[in-house]
């Protein structure tokens, strides 16, 4: 292959990923393809081996891989954003370094959807759930209604249509806003900040793994954090498009979502920070307490029988998880 152009940027995040980062660069450096590609692997000054790994990984492969070693621990955030501005690529590949690809066709048939569709922006493809533990069977856990979407269909508060591992974006956006990289999930907004430009194709084929496991960024977090995480994200989101057409109904989604945030929440022996979540979605629409009546008594009385177990349960063994 000529050193120029590069056709496919491919980001890698790496943060202690020891036990599973060989299998993701090996993935990405078995794709067959008939066109130049980059891999930039950002390396977030992991506690284990991760950067031996990526060393020995760019001493064999000088000229595909384009390592960042942050001189200290950056965070996941700062780390995307420094890889990001690291592409050179007409495309932008995903991944995280504790998944995998699993299809050596995987870039050329995204970069071949692409180059025919010019108003696309991005293309993805199902993804299987792998656990780790072996405690459920591998699955792929969506069923898609569609293989185009816009930006309207990316709007609906569910933790994901997009998985990073499954993302190619068309390197068109020369600037992203500085909140996207201080929030959690990430992936969620910067494909909505695509579609914003373009349509999304999905292929057909799993070609990708998402590995659950006790030391995940998102899969090793309480339920209510991730949830609540979510919720702060999308608020931050809302925030961006407020003065848009699109504000009244990321509005009208994030009173929602602070109401099943104060639900889990009550569900999860933690009344205070249910009652203060559902404080903030009536202070968000004072006026949809009459018609959401139902979803509001609902959280009512789950925050009440919360409060009531609380109250029941000894200090010592109540749970101590922060609420931010």
């Amino acid at each position: 292959m000529n050193s120029t152009p590069i056709k496919v940027s491919v980001v890698v995040l790496a943060y202690n990923h020891e036990p599973f980062l060989r299998q993701a660069l090996d993935g990405v450096l078995g794709q067959e393809v008939d066109f130049n590609y980059e891999i930039i692997v950002g390396e977030d000054y992991s506690t284990d081996q991760t950067r031996r790994i990526v060393r020995d990984y760019e001493q064999r492969y000088p000229t595909l891989l384009k390592p960042i070693y942050h001189p200290h621990n950056v965070g996941m955030g700062p780390n995307f954003h420094a890889c990001l501005q690291a592409c050179r690529g007409e495309y932008i590949a995903l991944l995280e370094g504790d998944d995998y690809w699993t299809s050596p066709l995987k870039l050329r048939r995204q970069v071949a959807w692409l180059d025919q569709n010019p108003d696309f922006t991005i293309c993805f493809h199902p993804v299987l759930d792998h656990y780790e533990d072996g405690s459920r069977p591998d699955a792929v856990p969506h069923k898609f209604k569609q293989d185009v979407y816009e930006f309207d269909d990316f709007l609906t508060p569910i933790y994901t249509i997009v998985s990073t591992s499954a993302t190619m974006l068309r390197n068109v956006r020369p600037t992203w806003p500085a909140w996207l990289f201080t929030v959690k999930p990430i992936d969620f907004s910067l494909v909505l900040l695509y579609a914003e430009l373009g349509k999304a194709k999905l292929l057909p084929e799993v070609m990708s793994a998402y590995r659950i496991h006790a030391g995940g960024i998102w899969s090793g977090t309480p339920r209510h954090l991730n949830i609540k995480s979510f919720l702060l994200m999308y608020r931050q989101l809302w925030l961006h498009y407020a003065a848009t057409g699109h504000g009244p109904k990321l509005r009208r989604h994030l009173f929602d979502l602070y109401l099943t945030t104060a639900n889990v929440y009550a569900n999860s022996g933690l009344p205070a920070g249910a009652r203060d979540l559902l404080r903030e979605a009536l202070r968000l629409e004072p006026t949809r307490h009459l018609t959401d009546l139902p979803a509001l008594l609902g959280a009512g009385l789950r925050l009440a029988r919360s409060m009531a177990r609380h109250q029941r349960t000894p200090a010592g063994a109540r749970p101590a998880y922060p609420l931010a």
